[in-house]
């Protein structure tokens, strides 16, 4: 049963706000639908914490993001190192990573490349060619807005070659962010 109610004027009782219905209803005011969804709401912090992970000479791997600064929707899982949409959250996000790559003291770092998966497939890199120079490492960040759909997932991937087959670490972010991942919805 439908049920209506006819008044002048609404006034608050008390604060400063007055609500209309819950997280996630649609609102039909004079014609035109408003969701009570706000965007920006979903946000989150994930990041490499517990030690450094060792990766295998060029060999793309999954980086172990298991921590988090804060996760307002409890999209970010730290047992995974995914982002994942949450119900009613689907729209336009922006996303960043930041990964630290360096190789061992005596190895040669010809390249390195960190890459952001959504839902399992290769969709952004940024990648550091050090071949001429032998660097030891660097910071790659990737950064940009992408179209998410509910229970859509980000990942974040690293490769680097060391030229001579040494091992390659991934920096923890203990007391400061090295290896991290973050995001929030914007639209």
């Amino acid at each position: 049963m439908v049920s209506q109610i006819k008044v002048n004027e609404i006034i608050k009782q008390s604060g400063s706000s007055i609500s209309i219905g819950e997280s996630g209803d649609t609102i039909n005011l004079a014609g035109s639908s408003y969701s009570t969804s706000v965007a920006g709401t979903v946000s989150f912090v994930g990041k490499l914490i517990t030690s450094n992970q060792t990766i295998s000479d060029n060999t793309t791997t999954k980086i172990n993001l298991n921590g988090e600064d804060f996760d307002t929707d409890n999209a970010f899982d730290t047992s995974t190192g995914k982002f994942t949409v949450p119900s009613g959250q689907a729209g336009k996000y922006f996303i960043g990573l930041s990964c630290q790559i360096s190789s061992g003291a005596n190895d040669n770092f010809n390249f390195g490349k960190v890459q952001m998966y959504k839902n399992g497939s290769l969709v952004a890199v940024n990648e550091d060619d050090d071949r001429t120079t032998n660097g030891r490492g660097y910071t790659a960040q990737i950064n940009g807005i992408w179209d998410l759909s509910v229970g859509d997932y980000i990942e974040m991937y690293a490769v680097c070659d060391t030229g001579n087959g040494g091992s390659v670490t991934i920096t923890n972010s203990q007391g400061e962010r090295k290896t991290y991942m973050y995001g929030f919805r914007i639209a």
